[in-house]
Order: structure tokens, then sequence, then C-alpha cells
């Protein structure tokens, strides 16, 4: 399933229904130019962690998409993990933040020898609401957003793009998270099935604390947040 990078703040209220009253505040993420995320990102396999790394993300300007016939106002978010660049474009809507695609660089996951043919748009294309705010504890709706497929044709990897649409539920409006860049009250999303899911927590103003991906009921990736730096 696919990562995502974003994020979240100091909550402000908590009704009895369990819904944040932002006041006047609607979004969850600090979406200012040069807003810098640093994560420890962990891969596990059954007998525990086998890789551990740094990724840091960052808001590298706005820019102007269409996006499904109407034109909106996107943040270009740069991920690097070391060893891939990818963009992902959000935006600020009514109901929370929208997802408008992400372009990965052409040799992203590939450093092999193949021949790599991108069969990819340039800009992204669609919207999908990656996470409703306000929201209320167990509310759900449905998110689309974009994967890489890839597949070996003889000496050459052929790289598409797909999308995906998953169920998002709104698991806590209020729980802890203990990370190495403090200590921080979030709300917390479902991306997926019972088997097949991604958790990711969230604090107002701050943006994603932590995330963790789950395969088969089985956790395979985690990543948390080491470090921050808000304009």
């Amino acid at each position: 399933m696919k990562k995502r990078i974003i994020n979240l703040a100091v909550l402000l209220f908590l009704f009895s229904c369990e819904e944040y009253n932002p006041q006047f505040e609607h979004t969850l993420i600090p979406l200012n130019d040069g807003n810098t995320w640093i994560y420890e990102e962990n891969v596990y396999n059954e007998t525990g962690i086998v890789n551990t790394d740094t990724s840091t993300v960052t808001i590298d300007g706005i820019t102007g998409l269409s996006v499904e016939g109407e034109e909106v106002c996107a943040y270009e978010i740069r991920a690097f993990d070391g060893n891939n660049i990818t963009t992902t474009y959000l935006g600020k809507e009514q109901d929370g933040i929208y997802d408008y695609g992400f372009v990965a660089d052409e040799n992203f996951l590939f450093d092999n020898g193949y021949k790599v043919e991108y069969l990819c748009e340039e800009i992204p294309t669609y919207r999908g609401l990656y996470a409703k705010f306000p929201v209320i504890q167990k509310e759900r709706w449905i998110y689309r957003y974009k994967e890489l497929k890839n597949n070996q044709v003889d000496d050459k990897i052929i790289i598409t793009e797909v999308l995906i649409s998953v169920m998002v539920e709104c698991i806590t409006v209020d729980e802890e998270i203990n990370c190495e860049a403090g200590s921080f009250h979030c709300i917390g999303y479902k991306y997926g099935d019972d088997e097949n899911y991604t958790l990711e927590y969230f604090k107002f103003k701050l943006g994603l604390v932590k995330s963790e991906s789950y395969e088969n009921g089985k956790l395979v990736h985690d990543k948390t947040l080491i470090a921050y730096d808000l304009k």
C-alpha cells in the first residue's frame, strides 16, 4: 500500500461526539514552503527488522494543476529516502486534505542494469480525499490514489500506474504517540481492510507522526517522526 507522507498538530477541542472543532482552521497539515520532516523507517519480515533507514519530506513550492476539469492549488511535497525521489501533490479543500497524485523519478526503485520504460503521466489527473478533517471517530469514506506497477519483459522493466480505491476509517481522535520527536496526541486513520492496511497518526498543525503498514495482518513497515522544521 502506498506510504504516505503528511502531517498534523495541536488539537483544539473534543466534542462529546468525539469530533474536533478546528476553530476556523480546517487543515491538518502545515503546508508552508520549506517545511521539513525527517522519519526513521523500518522494514520487517517474520524474523523482525531487516532494514532501517531515514527519509526526508520537504514542501518544495506551490503549483496550479487542472484536476478532473477544475483548477486546483497544489503543494509539491518531495520525499527522499536516500535512493529515490518522489513528488506528491497535496491540496487543502473544504473537507480536508486531498491527494492529486505523485510523480516518481524515472529511475524509481531500479538500479540494476535493466532498461526502464516509464509509461506514466507527467502530471496527476485525479483527486482523492486523503485525510478528512474535521472528522468523527468511526467515520468512513473511499480514498483513491495512484500506485506504480512494474513488469519485466526480457531486459526491460515497464513501469505503469494504476488507480487504487480503499476504504478509510477514522479509528481515533485522541491517541498519544511517543517518538523521538516528542509525545503527541494524534488523530488516527486506517487505510485498507482487516488484513492489508496502513495506520497513520497525525498531529494537528504538525503532520504525520507515525505510520504502520500490515500485510496479511503482519507488520511489514513502520515510519516514525524523529525531527521536523516548520517555517
